[in-house]
């Protein structure tokens, strides 16, 4: 049972940061998104955000990752 709750706090921890990201990404050249600001804006630590990504670049790889099996899926 606990680890369903780990889970699920895992991925509202995953989903506030891409929420975060993205927001960044539409307000801020990409060069100036930090985890710095990142963490601060989804209410996290930086260890938080380094328990989950190892940088923007990989918040950024994983959300394209998701868009492509979406995009996979629906063009098959």
């Amino acid at each position: 049972m606990s680890e369903q709750k780990s889970d699920r706090r895992v991925e509202r921890t995953k989903d506030a940061i891409r929420a975060v990201f993205k927001d960044m990404v539409c307000e801020l050249p990409y060069e100036k998104i930090t985890v710095k600001e990142i963490a601060e804006r989804a209410g996290i630590n930086r260890n938080t955000f380094y328990l989950h990504y190892d940088s923007p670049d990989d918040v950024l790889h994983e959300i394209q990752t998701e868009h492509q099996a979406v995009f996979n899926r629906l063009t098959q």
